[in-house]
C-alpha cells in the first residue's frame, strides 16, 4: 500500500474488541489520504449503523468516479 497509495476506504467499529482502536490510524501511516471513519459500533457495525455505512461507501465511490472523469478529461 506504501507504493502503490490506492484510494482507501476504512470504516472501523469502535467497540470491536477484535481489533486495536489505533488500527485505522496506522493505515494512515502507510497511506496518508485514506478515509478513515471510525464508528460507535461494535462488531457488527453492518447491523447496527447499515444507513451510515452506505452512505460512506457511496460518497467513497462517487468521489472515486469524479477523479477518474477528471483524468480522463484531462
Amino acid at each position: 500500500m506504501r507504493e502503490k497509495q490506492p484510494r482507501l476506504l476504512v470504516i472501523w467499529g469502535k467497540y470491536d474488541r477484535s481489533f486495536d482502536p489505533g488500527e485505522p490510524e496506522r493505515y494512515r501511516k502507510d497511506v496518508p489520504n485514506a478515509q478513515g471513519h471510525v464508528l460507535d459500533t461494535g462488531n457488527f457495525a453492518l447491523d447496527m449503523a447499515a444507513d451510515e455505512i452506505a452512505a460512506l461507501v457511496r460518497d467513497f465511490v462517487g468521489s472515486s468516479r469524479g477523479r477518474l472523469r477528471a483524468r480522463r478529461a484531462g
